[in-house]
């Protein structure tokens, strides 16, 4: 049933839509455990192991000499601790909802794992995001069957979707991106299908996955909006029995979801210092725009350039499949497609333009607009593959997916990617290479808890680790074998200095130095 919607093209085209998916779930577990573990990736697993950084922090910066797998203690769920630990963790962060942590939780303790594994650990967590991103493919056939009535247009999406090197890229990381990917997918399909519908059946599957989706991530309150604009704007302002019963349908998502609004409204300090960094304003705010844009179809790695075509390129293929969708589908569709990409898109880009901040530049936040751009290209595609037959067009699908299978086959080779956070990790297995070749190695850190857990996944068993309070000199340096500073603050390297009886050799430079004695 599912083969049949493709015999509208030809078999080569078949095949190449075949082949997209089957490369799109290959590479989504392909070396899934290759790149490093980065911060907010040690965040997760402090989480879903029922800790918080605060407390791990005051548990291990206490001058203790340590083992490696006694600080990846703090990143596997213990015996001991459960899941009203991992709510207590998330409730010092109550921006993170706890569906997606809650599933990892589970998906840990089934999987295993352990502090002498670090890598099979990541491999488990990771998969869990490999897993859903996966649903999103049908969730994307799901939403373009409803939009446009066309499982053609289905496939397209799910072969545009498949070979995203964002979509990818994200995949394979331990955070709710994924799920929120499909959430997003899976609520948009069940609010067209109840205004088809317009059975109480219907809407209240809406309302149960507008919660799933404010469970796993906050940013789906501006998809519901976009979905009451939809709705609201396609009644010509008028109250309609559409507009009740998804203002109805809104109104049991929210209730769902009240738990979360408590916690969110005890904590809300901490969540404002928690986000706060989101308030600084980067210099190259458009060029950030243009460059995220660029990365749903083609990702080298590449920073913000004015001199990147294909980044320009890739404005020009977004830009002229919204005119094609507008111009010649009705408005119930098109409409559609521009509230889910201009609410979000609106949002973020508002609130830095007026109150300063970083929020639209953040790769992650606008996935709504991305599935937005997503599936205008794959209804681009399936008219011009299937009606016009240019050959013009043909050579241009195949180059934008084959740019896109490059993407993501050359992202698999790499340790370190963009969403990796470079500045925090990039050195790091250089760091691990030299600490690992070291005699009886013992590295000392006074930086925060996620740099040097992060760096643990990468140490052998052997070595030690001593972690101390900035201000504080470690007794360690007198021990014997190599002794290493990992990212000291400056204040750490003066006090050592001065105290006479060590020298310390730079040997990469911001990031390790030896002790010599």
């Amino acid at each position: 049933m599912w083969i049949k919607p493709l015999s509208a093209l030809s078999a080569s085209w078949r095949s190449l839509f075949l082949l997209l998916l089957v490369l799109g779930i290959f590479f989504r577990f392909y070396h899934l455990g290759h790149k490093a573990y980065w911060g907010d990736e040690v965040f997760t697993s402090l989480r879903i192991s029922g800790h918080s950084a605060a407390e791990a922090t005051a548990e291990l910066y206490t001058g203790d000499i340590v083992s490696v797998a006694e600080l990846q203690q703090y990143q596997h769920p213990a015996p001991t601790l459960g899941w009203s630990e991992t709510v207590a963790a998330l409730q010092t962060s109550p921006e993170h909802t706890p569906l997606y942590y809650g599933l990892a939780h589970l998906w840990a303790r089934m999987l295993g794992g352990s502090a002498d594994n670090p890598l099979r650990t990541v491999w488990a967590i990771r998969s869990l995001s490999a897993l859903a991103s996966l649903l999103a493919l049908p969730a994307m056939y799901w939403l373009c069957r409803e939009l446009f009535d066309s499982a053609l247009t289905g496939w397209v999406g799910m072969g545009v979707l498949a070979v995203s090197p964002f979509q990818v890229l994200y995949a394979q990381e331990a955070r709710p991106y994924s799920l929120w990917t499909v959430t997003i997918l899976v609520t948009s399909a069940a609010l067209l299908r109840a205004m088809r519908r317009q059975t109480w059946q219907s809407w209240g599957l809406y309302a149960l996955t507008l919660a799933l989706g404010l469970y796993t991530f906050l940013f789906s309150g501006l998809v519901a909006i976009a979905h009451g604009l939809y709705i609201l704007l396609g009644s010509r302002l008028r109250w309609t029995r559409a507009v009740m019963a998804y203002l109805l349908a809104t109104l049991a998502g929210l209730l769902l979801f009240s738990p979360w609004i408590g916690v969110i409204a005890a904590n809300w300090n901490r969540l404002r210092e928690n986000v706060g960094h989101l308030e600084q304003t980067p210099n190259n705010l458009v060029q950030l725009w243009l460059l995220n844009l660029s990365r749903i179809f083609f990702d080298f790695n590449h920073g913000p350039s004015w001199l990147n075509p294909l980044t320009f390129g890739t404005l020009a293929l977004a830009g002229y499949a919204l005119y094609f969708l507008c111009r010649h589908t009705p408005p119930r569709i098109w409409l559609f497609v521009i509230c889910l990409i201009g609410v979000t898109g609106v949002a973020l880009v508002g609130a830095d333009l007026l109150l300063g901040g970083q929020r639209s530049a953040i790769a992650r936040y606008p996935i709504p607009c991305y599935l937005g751009i997503q599936v205008a290209v794959a209804y681009l595609l399936s008219e011009k593959l299937v009606r016009g037959r240019s050959r013009h067009w043909q050579r241009g699908a195949v180059a934008l997916l084959m740019v896109g299978v490059l993407s993501i086959a050359i992202s698999s080779q790499s340790v370190m990617w963009w969403n990796k956070g470079p500045f925090k990790t990039r050195r790091n297995p250089e760091v691990a290479a030299v600490v690992n070749g070291g005699d009886r190695p013992l590295v000392i850190s006074d930086h925060t808890i996620e740099r040097v857990l992060s760096l643990s996944y990468l140490l052998e068993p052997e070595v030690q680790v001593q972690l101390v309070e900035r201000g504080e000199v470690p007794p360690g340096v007198d021990r014997e074998g190599e002794v290493f500073l990992y990212q000291p603050s400056q204040g750490l390297r003066n006090r050592l200095e001065r105290r006479g009886g060590v020298r310390l050799e730079a040997l990469i430079k911001g990031w390790l130095w030896r002790v010599e004695r």
